[in-house]
């Protein structure tokens, strides 16, 4: 049965998914309490030490993060050789290997850039947005793992008919709505960033002025903007999976859909809590 060799490199892969969500989740906890300093301004000692002796609650969140990034690193690397050896005949998964892995690189080296600089906005914004790829290529990668998989013993399994009419057009609007959205994300990560988030209230609209808020207004407005178009694009990617009838591609986009209204409401949450780390 060729399908045994599939089972371990996908529960590896899971286990990466899980990982990575777990750093992402402390990054992002790392940024939103003002932890990104407890270990001072040096990299990769914390504090001048490889274990510091003084601890409180911000040394314990940027240290952690640390150590987490060192083992998810590891975790990808083996992932990475596991995924080549079993799937490397596939480009995809040549492909989302290299980003993966090059996506953590690049993740570690702007944090350190955050780190030495003071947390410039543009850098934790950047490093939101690489750690963020890096996420979803394991995800794709444990995606296309999982339908080897499971079609191991089908032969000449197509799961998307290629010269099907409209696939074509579905695939340019996915790939705008990936560009499109990866802009509207690091744009909100820079809204996060900056602080500016915390002056507004009022949701979908800002109650405030330009003349209350300065500079920030035209930031904010812009961020809800780009959101609503963002939405919009999912709204026009699930009505071409409809209308192809590819039960893949539709579930995957009604998911999408889901997530960005997710994502929208836990904007107007922010709002409402003033910014709870919550």
């Amino acid at each position: 049965m060729r399908i045994h060799k599939y089972v371990k490199t996908y529960w590896l892969a899971v286990a990466s998914v899980v990982g990575i969500f777990v750093i992402n989740t402390l990054g992002f906890l790392d940024t939103a309490t003002g932890s990104a300093l407890g270990c001072g301004q040096d990299w990769p000692l914390c504090n001048g030490q490889l274990i510091p002796s003084v601890w409180n609650s911000a040394v314990v969140i940027e240290y952690t993060h640390r150590v987490s990034v060192l083992a998810g690193g590891a975790l990808l690397v083996v992932l990475a050789i596991a995924a080549w050896r079993t799937c490397g005949y596939l480009r995809s998964v040549r492909l989302l290997v290299m980003l993966a892995l090059l996506g953590v690189a690049m993740e570690g080296a702007l944090g350190a850039l955050a780190v030495i600089y003071v947390n410039p906005p543009s850098v934790l914004a950047l490093h939101m947005g690489i750690a963020l790829i890096s996420f979803v290529s394991v995800v794709l990668l444990t995606f296309v793992i999982g339908r080897e998989r499971r079609y191991a013993n089908v032969p000449h399994v197509r799961l998307i008919p290629a010269a099907r009419w409209g696939v074509g057009s579905f695939a340019r609007t996915a790939w705008w709505t990936v560009l499109y959205g990866y802009g509207a994300i690091y744009i909100g990560a820079y809204v996060a960033s900056t602080g500016d988030g915390g002056s507004f209230q009022g949701w979908p609209i800002p109650t405030e002025t330009y003349s209350m808020a300065g500079s920030a207004f035209f930031v904010d407005i812009l961020h809800r903007s780009v959101a609503l178009g963002y939405l919009l694009l999912m709204i026009l990617l699930v009505y071409k999976a409809r209308r192809l009838r590819i039960s893949v591609l539709t579930r995957l986009s009604w998911a999408s859909l889901l997530l960005v209204s997710l994502q929208a409401l836990s904007g107007a949450l922010l709002i409402a809590t003033h910014l709870s780390v919550y």
